[in-house]
């Protein structure tokens, strides 16, 4: 069952919380995942909607609701707070918390409408996902949803699963009639996301039926084939080559702090540090001093927003050799918060191994 403000509009709960004496307020739940196969600054636009239609000119909302936005994920502080900081500035009182803590007064954004009394619960309807979808479909669905069609070992690397579990599951989803095969290549076969499979990702998203959420896509819808394949392989390329290092989420072609605009990005653990895998994949149309200027404001900008949330940083680039004979004088002196990789882009889940503060190739 989900909670319902009107008839577009659900949530995943409702809770009357007390933030004071004798005061109660009227707390709509939001339960998010870095496993929902969306990018932290994307989903928050996904509950910006939701936020932006509590209250409507024609007084159908509820003008004292205020928005507990519950991050699943037990690992890592950055999905969570990069969450927040994307919802600074929303129009009701919005909390975001780990793992089911209950939000005090102070978390949230600005103070929440309350009364001396607990407010009433919203209705309930039926959860529009249906009951007997695994996981692992609802997983593949969405992630399908960003890239729109795929291949299975594209999509395995984003979901976090083996190709015969996300190649079942995306048999069973062709079968449900939300997704089809754009070839009969049995041995790679391209995947495409359908009308009715987009309509019940966007709803378990919970983004209300009608509305526009341009966010979901990949940034960069124009790469060349090997550009996009490398990207959305990113994942899978860190499993195979670290079989120590922990991989939390992952997603291809992403925007982060309005500047920051990898070609993938991973979200995990090297070496017991929260740590951002952050990847670029580059072709080499340009002269060697165009492309060293390039990976030095690439590497910079990543710097900086790891810094921002006090992660490590791994920077990886991916391209033909001599690529990366162009590029690998213009890394000197590295900080020791941020280990960089070079590998070659055709040596899948080939990388030499990561040592902070220096730079590493095969």
């Amino acid at each position: 069952m989900v909670y319902c403000i009107k008839h577009k509009l659900c949530f995943d709960g409702w809770e009357s919380l007390q933030l004071g004496e004798n005061r109660w307020s009227d707390t709509f739940i939001r339960r998010v995942s870095a496993q929902d196969g969306l990018p932290p600054t994307d989903y928050a636009i996904a509950i910006k909607q939701l936020v932006n239609l509590l209250v409507d000119k024609d007084g159908k909302g509820r003008p004292s609701a205020s928005i507990w936005v519950s991050v699943q994920d037990d690992k890592g502080t950055w999905f969570a707070r990069e969450i927040k900081k994307s919802l600074e500035g929303v129009s009701q009182p919005v909390a975001v918390t780990i793992e089911n803590v209950h939000p005090r007064l102070v978390d949230f954004s600005y103070y929440p409408n309350t009364s001396t009394t607990p407010s009433p619960e919203p209705p309930q309807k039926t959860d529009p996902i249906p009951e007997d979808i695994t996981e692992a479909e609802l997983f593949c669905l969405r992630v399908l949803t960003r890239l729109e069609l795929g291949f299975t070992a594209e999509i395995a690397s984003l979901t976090n699963m083996s190709r015969p579990t996300a190649r079942q599951a995306l048999h069973s989803l062709t079968n449900r009639g939300l997704i089809h095969h754009l070839t009969e290549n049995e041995k790679y076969p391209v995947w495409q996301i359908r009308r009715k499979g987009l309509s019940l990702a966007l709803r378990s998203w919970r983004v209300p039926s009608g509305a526009s959420f341009r966010s979901r896509s990949e940034r960069n819808r124009h790469s060349d084939g090997r550009h996009r394949r490398v990207a959305r392989l990113w994942p899978a390329w860190l499993r195979k080559a670290w079989s120590h290092t922990e991989i939390w989420a992952g997603w291809s072609e992403v925007t982060l702090g309005g500047y920051l605009r990898p070609d993938a990005l991973v979200w995990g653990e090297l070496h017991a540090r929260e740590t951002l895998f952050v990847l670029e994949v580059e072709r080499g149309n340009r002269s060697s001093t165009r492309l060293e200027l390039k990976a030095q404001r690439k590497l910079n900008r990543a710097l900086t927003y790891t810094r921002e949330f006090s992660l490590h940083l791994v920077f990886a680039i991916l391209g033909p050799n001599w690529v990366l004979d162009a590029e690998i004088g213009a890394f000197r002196n590295l900080p020791d918060d941020v280990a960089l990789v070079l590998g070659d882009w055709k040596a899948f889940g080939e990388l030499p191994a990561p040592r902070w503060g220096f730079v590493r190739r095969l």
